[in-house]
């Protein structure tokens, strides 16, 4: 999607919640790319929607013991 059609959606009531800016799985990123992909996600889906990004699901549903302390660290 790109950023007129989230806004329109969040003006229009839409919830986003990030999937990573890029969309890749994070076993392939290294722990500081992750947190790159993190932060990069949440400050476009805020800028946006003009809502705090607090949720966060990763994609392909691959996700290892460095997501949660990440995604925590960088404000979800």
């Amino acid at each position: 999607m790109d950023a007129g059609t989230v806004r329109r959606l969040a003006a229009e009531g839409a919830f986003f919640g990030s999937h990573l800016a890029t969309h890749r799985a994070i076993d392939g990123l290294s722990s500081s790319d992750l947190a790159a992909e993190l932060l990069r996600s949440r400050m476009f889906i805020e800028r946006w929607t003009g809502r705090p990004a607090t949720a966060f699901a990763a994609p392909f549903s691959v996700t290892d013991r460095r997501l949660g302390r990440l995604a925590k660290e960088c404000g979800y």
